[in-house]
């Protein structure tokens, strides 16, 4: 399955140093969350920015998009969805990664709402480590049984499923001194 959506390339002009995808939320698409890469891109001019659009049609309008359906909320029901949701994003962040001749180590994932669900779980399955998850106003209620591959990964984590503080790692910032804001206290 192809994933599109909206991106920007690299502010600096150059090569991609970074990759940044912003996963939006349940009803919506792509152009919903690409507008946070206009203020990122000023502070991180190295990396590209991707907001692809997910994969299903939204139960309730089908101009719209979902990464899983919310109709059967059983915590089974949900593993599976978020699986097969996380499958999907591997291949496609395998071919980002790939085209942009990019490691795991430079990839950083944003989500939001059910994105923010979906970026916690692909990411922290990857069998390299990633740069950082950034979610927000999501949780993954079907956190049992995911098991996470890297053992890394498990540390990003300060307070509960429900509220977890993120930051990405200090391996990703650029030599700007402005990128200093977003490193780990």
């Amino acid at each position: 399955m192809q994933l599109d959506g909206p991106g920007f390339a690299p502010l600096s002009g150059g090569k991609a140093d970074y990759l940044v995808v912003l996963l939006h939320g349940v009803g919506a698409n792509g152009n919903d969350l690409i507008l946070l890469a206009r203020a990122w891109r000023k502070i991180l001019p190295e990396a590209e920015f991707i907001a692809p659009n997910a994969p299903f049609p939204y139960d309730d309008a089908a101009e719209a998009r979902q990464w899983f359906s919310l109709r059967d909320r059983s915590p089974e029901k949900l593993l599976a969805c978020l699986r097969e949701a996380g499958a999907i994003l591997d291949r496609f962040f395998d071919e980002l990664l790939a085209s942009r001749q990019l490691g795991d180590a430079r990839l950083a994932l944003t989500g939001f709402s059910q994105g923010a669900a979906t970026a916690l779980y692909a990411g922290l399955r990857r069998q390299m480590q990633i740069a950082g998850i950034v979610a927000f106003s999501g949780a993954c209620r079907a956190a049992r049984g995911w098991g996470a591959t890297s053992a890394a990964n498990r540390r990003f984590s300060s307070g509960t499923e429900r509220r977890t503080k993120l930051c990405l790692s200090s391996r990703w910032r650029t030599r700007s001194r402005r990128s200093k804001r977003l490193a780990c206290p």
